[in-house]
């Protein structure tokens, strides 16, 4: 699956999953807070980018954003 066709893909769910009611264009604000995330996922190999993707970038951050922190 290429590149554009998973941001597509994850910016659908996530403008699926409930944006805030006053977000005017929820497309491009879904795509803002996207692509930093997506490149996260992004497989290197020798510093060289492989075009491919694995979620354990996102896993990371989802735990850090959730549990991370002690309140």
């Amino acid at each position: 699956m290429s590149a554009k066709a998973i941001r597509d893909m994850l910016i659908a769910d996530y403008v699926g999953s409930g944006l805030p009611e006053g977000v005017k264009d929820k497309a491009d604000k879904a795509r803002e807070l996207i692509e930093p995330l997506l490149d996260q996922c992004r497989v290197f190999r020798n510093r060289q980018d492989t075009g491919r993707f694995d979620a354990s970038g996102a896993l990371l951050m989802r735990f850090l954003a959730q549990k991370g922190v002690e309140r």
